[in-house]
C-alpha cells in the first residue's frame, strides 16, 4: 500500500455547477425573450452567466490534497487558503466530523470539519470539501482516507462513525 494518496476535485462536481448555470441562464433569458429582448442578445447572455457562473464555482470547489502517512502529514490547497498549500501534522487532529450535505441542505457537497489542538488550549478549525457529489454515497473515499489515517496516527481522536464504516 502506498504511503502517499493524491486526490483532487472530480469533473463532475464542475459539470454539475456549470449546469447549474446554465439552467438559470436559460430561465432569465426566457424571460428576456418573452418581455420582447432580441434573440441574439439572450444567447449572448446566456453564453456569458454560464461562463460567469461555471468560472465562479469551479474556483470555489477546485481542491488538491495529500495525505502523507510517513510523514504523518495532511496537506491541502483549496478556495480558504487562497490555493496555498497548507500542511497539517495528523497526530494534531482533534477530532473529525463529517458534515453531510444531506441533512442541511445548504451546499451540493459535504464537507470535513477538522478541529487542531493549539498551545494555548483553542482549536483550530480546517475545512474540506468533498470532491464529488455524494448525495447517496455517503463519505466519499478521501474522507475516509483521512478519517484511517487519524485513526492510526492518533487512536484517541473524536472521529465521525460515519467516516469509519
Amino acid at each position: 500500500m502506498s504511503q502517499i494518496s493524491r486526490y483532487r476535485t472530480q469533473p463532475q462536481l464542475f459539470l454539475t455547477v456549470g449546469g447549474v448555470g446554465l439552467v438559470a441562464a436559460v430561465i432569465v433569458g426566457g424571460c428576456l425573450l418573452y418581455d420582447g429582448e432580441s434573440a441574439v442578445e439572450v444567447a449572448i447572455f446566456t453564453l456569458a452567466t454560464t461562463a460567469l457562473v461555471s468560472a465562479i464555482g469551479a474556483s470555489i470547489a477546485l481542491q488538491r490534497a495529500v495525505i502523507d502517512r510517513s510523514a504523518g502529514t495532511l496537506r491541502y490547497a483549496n478556495f480558504m487558503t487562497f490555493y496555498r498549500w497548507r500542511t497539517l501534522r495528523i497526530e494534531d487532529i482533534d477530532e473529525l466530523v463529517y458534515d453531510d450535505c444531506k441533512d442541511k441542505r445548504k451546499a451540493v457537497v459535504s464537507g470535513l470539519l477538522i478541529y487542531m489542538k493549539r498551545a494555548d488550549g483553542k482549536r483550530r478549525l480546517h475545512r474540506l470539501l468533498d470532491h464529488g457529489i455524494s448525495y447517496l454515497g455517503g463519505p466519499s473515499d478521501f474522507f475516509r482516507d483521512i478519517a484511517n489515517a487519524v485513526r492510526s496516527a492518533r487512536p484517541r481522536a473524536s472521529i465521525s462513525p460515519v467516516l469509519l464504516d
